[in-house]
């Protein structure tokens, strides 16, 4: 096999690709880990604009969150475990209280393949997508919140927010499609 065909098959390569690679894992868990995802992709879109626009694309291609694909990225069956959560209570632990806002999620990715940059919808996304999906991780908050102003951000604190993430990535599922370029990203 050449290198970059294998280089092309590890980073397509999905875990989250049907409800029982979820069995056992609960809402909580996969909101955090889609939450870690999105601040992941943020962070791509400033240093890595093709890859991200690719995985928007990727995410964005079958719209509905209403069921899982095979083809998907994992962010997007996430997504839709979590905006489904009655359908996978047999494979989850549901939570009521955490919701997906699908139609500004929506609006987040068209952004981001248009390559259209708005910190103030994108501050104001992330806040909500962080009260949506409960999140109360500390490293999460401080990431969320120095993202939106990426460029006022100095070079150390670049790389702290890139080990935060990569962090999180080891805690919750590292080998997640996005992972796979966010680990190898420079950043900083």
């Amino acid at each position: 096999m050449e290198k970059t065909s294998l280089i092309q098959e590890l980073t397509e390569a999905r875990i989250f690709y049907n409800a029982d690679t979820l069995k056992g894992k609960s809402a909580a868990m996969i909101a955090e880990l889609s939450f870690t995802m999105i601040l992941a992709l943020e962070m791509l879109r400033q240093v890595d604009a093709a890859f991200a626009l690719k995985y928007a694309e990727k995410t964005y291609k079958y719209q509905d969150f209403e069921k899982m694909y095979n083809g998907a990225t994992d962010l997007y069956n996430l997504l839709v475990v979590l905006e489904n959560q009655d359908d996978y209570a047999d494979h989850i632990i549901t939570d009521s209280s955490i919701s997906f806002p699908k139609l500004q999620f929506k609006r987040y990715l068209r952004d981001i393949m248009l390559k259209r940059v708005d910190n103030a919808a994108d501050r104001t996304f992330l806040f909500k997508l962080e009260g949506c999906f409960k999140i109360n991780d500390t490293f999460l908050k401080t990431v969320r919140r120095a993202i939106v102003d990426w460029d006022d951000v100095d070079d150390d604190e670049k790389k702290h927010l890139k080990s935060l993430l990569d962090n999180k990535f080891r805690k919750l599922a590292q080998y997640v499609d996005i992972n796979m370029t966010f680990n190898s990203a420079r950043i900083g």
